[in-house]
């Protein structure tokens, strides 16, 4: 099991949530990590206990992005994007696209092209509803920039059930 997290001094107390810090997953890029404990009394005794669990949450999210890439395409979210590419970008050629980063998209978006454009922009665990079995909550972006700087919203809850949230942005 990789560990994510090995030092608890990589995490900085935050405004909203309990602490949040950055991390590399999915080989792509560092993503914001956030950490939410809710009204816990003592929020450091409390990220000191779940180090672990914390640990095993983002190494079922390394090693499950094709689980998630394949749910939200059954969700019909490579749809969704072409829908997106083709009423919101300049169409260069038939079914090639140029979106406002200029990037090319080319229509149809395989299964793979999807897999391969998806990285994370950020990661919530909140243990505030049930400690044991924290939610997660992923924003999921693309590059190409399928969804003009939108995320997909993807919920996993503590028995890891992968709930569709829509798009954010």
């Amino acid at each position: 099991m990789k560990k994510f997290i090995k030092y608890l001094n990589v995490f900085k107390e935050s405004d909203y949530f309990s602490y949040e810090a950055k991390c590399r997953i999915w080989k792509k890029r560092n993503i914001s990590l956030i950490i939410d404990f809710g009204e816990e009394t003592n929020k450091s005794e409390a990220l000191k206990k779940y180090k672990e669990k914390i640990n095993e949450i983002l190494n079922w999210i390394e090693e499950n992005k094709k689980l998630i890439s394949d749910f939200l395409i059954s969700h019909q979210c490579v749809t969704l994007a072409e829908e997106w590419v083709s009423q919101n970008d300049k169409e260069i050629k038939e079914n090639s696209y140029k979106n406002d980063l200029d990037e090319i998209i080319n229509i149809p978006i395989t299964d793979e092209d999807f897999y391969n454009a998806m990285y994370l922009d950020s990661v919530l665990i909140d243990f505030e509803e049930d400690e044991s079995k924290p939610d997660t909550t992923m924003h999921i972006l693309f590059k190409p920039d399928y969804f003009k700087r939108h995320s997909l919203i993807v919920y996993v809850d503590g028995d890891k059930n992968i709930e569709y949230g829509d798009i954010a942005g």
